[in-house]
């Protein structure tokens, strides 16, 4: 029987989180990713079939494991794309999320991140507890 691409998907990702933690090889280059786009928090989350993984986290004590259901990063990993959350409490996709009800989460931009099979795993994430506007630039940034 053939896997699904989501399976598929879902298999690269693990690699991710068994290979061992990336936070002492990632801190550098995430510390100045958050710089450059002026954002609090940046982080990166892995997602397998139905929890995010927080593999890498600056700007904040608390490394989470949340459903995917509940996660900004699965919109990105099913999409492909980057997503921009200007303001979370007005946004019907996110305002009941765990994160925007308790006020972690005012803004959010995501980028998808790609594994070494040419999956996407995960999204490299930066969160700011206000709403604020997300430029163009700072898309462009993240993404590079």
């Amino acid at each position: 029987m053939p896997i699904s691409p989501e399976a598929r998907r879902s298999q690269s990702a693990q690699h991710y989180l068994v290979d061992g933690p990336l936070s002492a090889r990632l801190e550098t280059l995430l510390r100045l990713a958050s710089q450059s786009i002026d954002f609090p928090v940046i982080m990166v989350n892995i997602l397998d079939q139905d929890t995010q993984h927080t593999v890498s986290l600056i700007g904040a004590d608390d490394r989470t494991i949340r459903p995917r259901s509940d996660a900004f990063c699965d919109t990105v990993v099913r999409t492909g794309l980057p997503v921009l959350v200007d303001d979370a409490a007005t946004d019907l996709r996110f305002a009941r999320f765990p994160a925007v009800l308790d006020g972690t989460v005012g803004s959010y931009l995501g980028v998808p991140l790609i594994g070494r099979e040419a999956a996407i795993i995960g999204a490299v994430c930066v969160i700011d507890g206000q709403a604020r506007t997300i430029d163009q630039g700072q898309v462009r940034r993240l993404t590079e």
